[in-house]
C-alpha cells in the first residue's frame, strides 16, 4: 500500500469515527424519552387495540422495567390527564394465573401489583393496567379502556 493510499484509508476512517461519535439517539416527533426508551402516549381503547397499534408503530405496549420509569410513567399520566391509567404488556390470556409480557412471553422483571392482586375475578380478568388511584398493577378485563403508552428504543439520528 502507497503512503497516499494509507493516508487516504487514515482520513476516511477518522472521518467516519467523527460522524459515528456525533450521532445522537432521538425519538420521534410526538414521542417522549426517558433513559434510552421512546413513549408515545395515546387515548383510551380495549387492550387489543393498544397491542395493535403499539405494532403499527414500532413498538410494544408498555412494559415497566422498573420503579424509577413507573413513577416517570405516573408522572406523564398526570400531566397529560389520562383518566383510569394505562395498559401494560402483560396478560395471563396464554397461560391462565401465568402473567408474561406480551412482547417475550415471559415473567415481567419489574412488578408492582396492587393489594390483593393478581386478582382474577370471575375468570374474567387476564389483562394488567397502572392504576392511575392505585399508583400500582391491576388486572382488568381485556375489554375495558384505558390509556395506552406504546414503547420502543431510541432510534439513530
Amino acid at each position: 500500500m502507497s503512503n497516499v493510499s494509507v493516508i487516504f484509508f487514515l482520513l476516511v476512517l477518522v472521518s467516519f469515527t467523527f460522524k459515528q461519535g456525533n450521532t445522537a439517539y432521538v425519538c420521534q416527533d410526538g414521542w417522549a424519552s426517558f433513559g434510552e426508551d421512546c413513549y408515545k402516549f395515546l387515548n383510551e381503547m380495549e387492550f387489543i387495540h393498544a397491542v395493535t397499534i403499539c405494532l403499527d408503530l414500532g413498538a410494544n405496549v408498555l412494559e415497566v422495567q422498573s420503579s424509577l420509569e413507573e413513577k416517570w410513567i405516573d408522572l406523564q399520566c398526570r400531566i397529560r390527564d389520562c383518566l383510569s391509567g394505562v395498559w401494560l404488556g402483560v396478560s395471563d390470556l396464554s397461560q391462565k394465573g401465568m402473567f408474561l409480557s406480551v412482547s417475550q412471553a415471559r415473567p415481567p422483571q419489574y412488578l408492582n401489583w396492587g393489594w390483593g392482586e393478581p386478582f382474577n375475578k370471575n375468570d374474567g380478568e387476564n389483562c394488567v393496567a397502572l392504576s392511575k388511584r392505585k399508583r400500582a398493577w391491576d388486572t382488568t378485563s381485556c375489554l375495558n379502556k384505558y390509556n395506552i403508552v406504546c414503547k420502543k428504543p431510541m432510534s439513530f439520528l
